[in-house]
């Protein structure tokens, strides 16, 4: 790899971290809980493209099967928790209103 790619390449990576920092501050504070099962998906990619520009920057191909890996692992935990939501609901269940007593 030339030297001008490898640092193109750098900042790509300089560039994925920071939205990761974002993305998990959208994770860690979201104000609905759609908002974090996609802020967990955005995580997830991103962590697959950072590990997968690493392996390209190391030349070693190994990292690629790990990102990989973590991309199919975020995936499939973003479905199961898409899942188990979706069966429990987005919302919070809203409080009975107070029924008076009969005089």
């Amino acid at each position: 790899m030339t030297d001008g790619a490898a640092h193109i390449l750098a900042g790509g990576l300089v560039g994925l971290t920071l939205a990761l920092a974002l993305a998990l501050g959208r994770l860690l504070a979201g104000p609905t809980l759609p908002d974090r099962l996609s802020a967990f998906a955005v995580v997830a990619t991103l962590v697959a493209l950072i590990v997968a520009g690493l392996a390209v920057l190391a030349g070693q191909a190994v990292w690629i099967d790990v990102g990989l890996a973590v991309a199919l692992v975020g995936f499939v935990g973003g479905l199961g928790l898409y899942k188990a939501v979706r069966r429990r609901g987005f919302q919070a269940p809203i409080a009975s209103p107070q029924t008076e007593e009969p005089r």
